[in-house]
């Protein structure tokens, strides 16, 4: 697997970020046959949420250090992924007017020609 799929779904439906620096043997995540793979380092999985609602999440891997991932800091992505929600929504939201832009001279072209 690409990413530990369970890991990522815990986060999203949990709304809280799952840390894995090293893996704990009493946690789910040790069954997984991706982290049989990963030797030491660490992995966090943290939900980005707006209003509330988690959006999406953001998957950080560490191979070369355990517990990379201080609280110090996650207190920083935290804080960070307000920004991180922001740039996927004005993201979203400048294609979906580059659709209707496009769209919208689609119309004229047509009816410039039906004019003709």
């Amino acid at each position: 697997a690409l990413l530990p799929l369970p890991v990522l779904r815990t986060a999203l439906h949990t709304g809280t970020t799952v840390l894995v620096q090293p893996v704990p043997p009493t946690a789910p995540w040790p069954a997984l046959p991706y982290f049989a793979t990963l030797a030491g380092g660490a992995v966090a999985c943290h939900p980005l949420q707006r209003q509330g609602q988690v959006q999406a999440a953001l998957y950080l891997e560490n191979t070369a250090l355990e517990f990379a991932f201080s609280p110090r800091r996650m207190e920083f992505l935290g804080l960070l992924s307000g920004n991180i929600v922001n740039a996927l929504d004005n993201a979203r939201l400048y294609q979906q007017l580059r659709r209707q832009t496009e769209s919208l001279e689609q119309r004229v072209a047509e009816r410039t020609r039906e004019l003709r």
